[in-house]
């Protein structure tokens, strides 16, 4: 499980840092990412991305870039990652075996590196 975690890890950051550019996206200057885990989780999809889409500042949800997260592309503001957690493990149903989690030091989550501001 550690393997398919690390290996899982080094794939995200791999394909964020060469194919996927956040300045395409005007103002976007934090990511964050997600992962899903259970098997309930592609039938909450559509909610969760809707859900997304009405918080202030979120320019972009994808949940297909890579299986089993959610990646939430933003204009940096005083949510932090633990309130993205919590807004999607709300739109999940009581009883559903669905689980919305962020691994420390699996993607960077911080400004970018074209953002001047601190």
């Amino acid at each position: 499980m550690k393997f398919l975690r690390t290996s899982l890890c080094i794939m995200i950051a791999s394909m964020l840092s060469t194919g996927w550019d956040l300045r395409a996206e005007q103002g976007v200057n934090d990511r964050i990412a997600l992962t899903l885990s259970g098997p309930d989780c592609a039938a909450h999809r559509e909610q969760i991305t809707k859900r997304l889409y009405q918080i202030p500042g979120v320019k972009r949800v994808d949940m297909d870039l890579v299986e089993g997260h959610v990646l939430i592309d933003r204009v940096r503001d005083q949510r932090t990652i633990d309130d993205f957690k919590a807004i999607v493990n709300e739109v999940i149903p009581p009883g559903s075996r669905c689980l919305a989690e962020f691994i420390e030091g699996c993607i960077s989550v911080g400004p970018m590196a074209s953002d001047p501001s601190p």
